[in-house]
């Protein structure tokens, strides 16, 4: 298999994600419903993979859980079985612990709650996962945690084994006594799986004294106690617990979760050693670090304390302006504020050193970026910086605020991240009393009381094969609109901008129903530009609100996507008021 093939005439290959034992996973891009998917094929050990791999297609369909990967469909596909499942953008928690070596016990137990509640939906389903380890538990940015790979489970009460009685089917070190001793499996064996994964997330090592093979693994997990934890504080005995050797003094998965609840937020006696490894995952009001899978790059999400959860709210009433403040930046040079250098949802600072270029620090409400919303603490995305500046996002409870510095010319600082860190901070403690609210009004002939999506309907979308008028993706109070086709690879967006007067530079100009519209080709896109209204800037400046329209994708050249650019902006412009 290569990046770019097809499989079943609908799914692109984009990358390898992992390969095990049980098969091969591959993200995929689904061209029909345009969206990643996870593709998983049988590996290379014949019809036990294959039939593995079936197996855990019928045991999977059953789920339909907030922590489980859900199975979308298993297809054929020649002489290949795929199935197509949730794509997850995470890590596994085995790949945060190779980096980290540690995480810190709330992390811990914030996992094993997550688990445990999979581990009560799929028991109660009378399914056995048995494979519940590191590597299994996928740990996503918004801490969302899902339980993968069903390959090896079997429903308790119907679904015989595939191996014969002397293979023990798991993964030495997170295997139940009794499953290593060959005997019958049951949701116990699960439970003690959980706990030994979450040993090994706190204490860097599996509950055992280390063994060089597997068979002296199994004859460590048969033979040897737990033993005793020094990193795990609280969550130290609930392990024990979890890790009981005898079957019926192990809780169920119910019992499991409320065990762990209850330890959430109980802080351990001794505050854990310093890290000496990146990617540090850290406790209740510090860092988790993860990353994304399809790019491979390091996130680290932290999280801080408020009151409570802080919504928005109103999208319209909320200030991006108040979440900034030029003079916490007058460390960095000369600042200034500018209050409408893009879009409504957008304030900027700019930054001016006197030995380097400037810099623009923009703060930007967004729409949700989805998975799980924050409850009581605001988690903060901090992904190295690129050659574009450095960026920071803040999850609120129904919004995102995005915090980016960047260069407006071509030479790089070193201080992208200062500059992010020390905006992000001072937004933070704002946050912490609520979201501020505007107070500078709009005459009511702007595009700030406008919905983006509102100004195409169905008969001008028609001309764009594939996409669905009713379904658009709507952007933060309605100020960005933008529609995917199911059939090609375009998409076409509609946003709001403020800028200053377009010239004959931006693009090739003409009149709509009287407004200027300035249409301008790149490589493979078309972007129209109509100027609406004009206005003064706190400064005096001559400013002008604009409608951006974008058509991208493989319809074709840019050149060649402008009359159709064109033909959609006229049918824009006569739903716009009148001038």
């Amino acid at each position: 298999m290569r990046a770019g093939q097809m499989v079943a005439d609908r799914y692109r290959l984009v990358e390898q994600l992992g390969a095990g034992g049980n098969g091969v996973v591959w993200r995929a891009n689904d061209r029909r419903l345009r969206r990643d998917v996870a593709l998983k094929r049988a590996g290379f050990g014949g019809d036990r993979q294959v039939e593995l791999l079936r197996r855990e297609g019928i045991v999977a369909a059953g789920f339909h859980h907030p922590n489980v990967v859900t199975l979308l469909d298993v297809l054929a596909d020649g002489d290949e079985l795929w199935l197509v499942m949730e794509y997850v953008p995470a890590r596994s928690l085995a790949e945060l612990l190779a980096d980290d070596g540690t995480v810190d016990a709330q992390v811990a137990i914030a996992i094993g709650v997550q688990v445990a509640r999979a581990l009560e939906a799929v028991h109660a389903k009378g399914v056995v996962h048995r494979d519940i380890k590191p590597s299994n538990i996928l740990v996503a940015a918004d801490r969302t945690v899902k339980v993968t790979d069903f390959g090896v489970s079997r429903a308790v009460w119907s679904e015989p084994t595939l191996t014969g009685d002397a293979l023990v089917v798991g993964t030495p070190g997170y295997l139940a006594p009794e499953v290593a001793r060959g005997e019958r499996v049951t949701a116990a064996a699960d439970i003690f799986s959980l706990g030994a994964t979450l040993y090994a997330a706190v204490e860097g090592s599996v509950p055992y004294v280390p063994a060089d093979t597997p068979q002296e693994a199994l004859r460590s997990v048969c033979e040897q106690d737990m033993r005793p934890t020094r990193r795990a504080g609280p969550l130290g005995d609930v392990l024990v617990q979890l890790l009981a050797r005898d079957v019926a003094k192990r809780p169920d998965a119910a019992r499991t979760r409320q065990l762990l609840e209850a330890l959430q937020g109980i802080e351990p006696p001794v505050a854990p050693k310093p890290r000496r490894r990146r990617l540090a995952l850290i406790g209740a009001a510090a860092a988790v670090a993860v990353a994304t899978v399809a790019g491979g790059t390091a996130y680290a999400l932290t999280r801080h304390p408020t009151q409570q959860a802080t919504a928005v709210g109103d999208p319209h009433t909320a200030d991006p302006c108040g979440l900034v403040q030029p003079a916490g930046l007058s460390r960095f040079g000369r600042t200034e504020l500018r209050t409408a250098y893009g879009g409504f949802e957008r304030c900027d600072v700019l930054v001016r050193p006197e030995t380097a270029d400037e810099t623009d620090v923009e703060v930007a409400f967004a729409a949700p970026s989805g998975g799980m919303r924050p409850a009581g603490r605001l988690p903060v995305l901090r992904p190295p910086p690129d050659s574009d500046g450095c960026g920071r996002t803040i999850l609120l409870a129904d919004a995102d605020v995005e915090i980016i510095a960047k260069q407006n010319a071509q030479q790089q600082r070193r201080d992208y991240c200062q500059l992010a860190d020390a905006a992000t901070s001072f937004a933070l403690g704002k946050l912490a009393t609520g979201v501020p609210r505007r107070t500078a009004t709009y005459p009511r002939d702007s595009l700030f009381y406008l919905k983006a999506c509102s100004l195409l309907n169905g008969s001008a979308l028609a001309r764009l094969p594939g996409v669905d008028a009713g379904d658009p993706d709507a952007g933060f109070a309605g100020w960005q609109c933008r529609w995917h086709s199911i059939t090609d690879d375009v998409y076409l967006d509609v946003a709001f901008d403020r800028n200053l007067p377009l010239t004959s530079t931006d693009g090739k100009v003409s009149r709509m129903s009287g407004r200027e519209v300035y249409v301008a080709a790149t490589e493979d896109s078309c972007r129209a530009r109509v100027a609406y209204r004009e206005f003064r800037d706190e400064r005096g400046e001559r400013l002008v609100e604009l409608v951006k329209v974008t058509l991208a994708g493989r319809l074709g050249s840019g050149e060649r996507l402008c009359p159709l650019v064109t033909d959609l902006t006229r049918a824009l412009v006569q739903q716009l008021p009148a001038s």
